[in-house]
């Protein structure tokens, strides 16, 4: 049961753990593809401005502004120059400028329908860009600026950071498993105790008891232990002394045959001797194991007052002797 705790337990921390990291990591890579959108836009903002006043004034010099937008976007190439994000203009549904872009540009451009709000949209590929186009206000609705940002840079970042937090999830897990052990060890250890006191009782010993420790709920089963073991040993050493008695009423019955029929026997030898019908057979015998003998039968059943003693100081060690029937017999008849 333990063991399938752990495990259980275990793989269920370690779903939660990955889950969290997951959820972790999807927060982040929103936060910095937030942060680049802001960047993007408010690049495309501040670019698309200067954009519109360089270009009023070459057309106050009268000079169209769609021929000279190389010139004009030198100096914003240059300002991106290290980012690895590009610019591109487009007018009349073409483009007519790009600079070096991490992929290609949309053909024809996005139409915006001379609307003042901008598209942004996030492509994924190689390298994954963020695209942010809005057409420039009237007079010059006929133009568009695309601004491509490279995500590369932030992708790579989040991974990363990814990679280090599943890392240290898999660095956690051991140590997590280490202390879940330990714990499942503390909490399992009154149930092991009440197993093991369990099988010492099935084993006959009675006197086992549990322990109590506080006032829970696991101190409570162990007083409730205690007492059924306290209640069987009580009714155990009550059956002994019952099975005892019961033993010394068979031993009584037992003595109270045999000297019935020790009894019915005298009976039997007075009424052949009386009859004379007794036979009698001669052959040797010690009499000093027959004495011992006697005393060792007769030392138990003496009465209050009366001692039993016994001596081998027989001049002769076999005599030949008149003997009858059984050895109970013979005995009676030796004495």
């Amino acid at each position: 049961m333990k063991k399938r705790t752990f495990f259980a337990v275990l793989i269920l921390f370690l779903i939660f753990l990955n889950s969290m990291i997951l959820i972790a990591s999807l927060v982040i890579l929103n936060s910095k593809l937030s942060a680049v959108r802001e960047r993007c836009l408010a690049e495309h903002y501040v670019i698309a401005s200067s954009l519109i006043g360089d270009m009023q004034a070459l057309e106050q010099r009268g000079i169209p502004a769609a021929e000279s937008m190389d010139r004009l976007m030198r100096t914003y190439t240059h300002y991106l120059q290290g980012r690895e994000d590009g610019l591109a203009v487009a007018f009349s549904g073409e483009w007519i400028y790009r600079s070096a872009l991490p992929r290609e540009v949309p053909n024809p451009p996005p139409d915006t329908g001379h609307g003042q709000e901008r598209l942004v949209c996030l492509e994924d590929g190689t390298p994954p860009v963020l695209l942010v186009y809005g057409s420039f206000p009237a007079p010059w609705q006929d133009y568009g600026l695309l601004y491509m940002g490279n995500l590369d840079e932030a992708v790579s970042t989040w991974r990363h950071t990814k990679n280090i937090l599943f890392l240290a999830g898999a660095l956690v897990m051991p140590v997590m498993a280490f202390f879940l052990f330990q714990f499942l060890n503390l909490l399992f250890r009154p149930l092991a105790q009440i197993s093991s006191a369990s099988a010492r009782i099935a084993e006959g010993n009675y006197k086992s008891r549990l322990p109590v420790q506080g006032k829970d709920e696991v101190a409570s089963v162990a007083h409730n232990f205690n007492l059924m073991a306290q209640q069987v040993e009580a009714q155990i050493l009550q059956l002994q002394d019952i099975a005892r008695q019961k033993q010394q009423f068979i031993d009584i019955i037992d003595t109270n045959s045999s000297l019935l029929l020790q009894l019915i026997g005298d009976i039997l030898d007075i009424s052949k001797i009386e009859a004379g019908t007794l036979e009698f057979h001669f052959r040797p015998m010690n009499l000093n194991d027959l004495c011992r003998s006697e005393y060792e039968m007769h030392k138990g059943r003496t009465n209050p007052g009366v001692s039993a003693a016994a001596s081998r100081a027989w001049p002769i060690s076999s005599w030949t002797w008149p003997c009858c029937g059984t050895a109970r017999r013979r005995r009676k008849t030796a004495m």
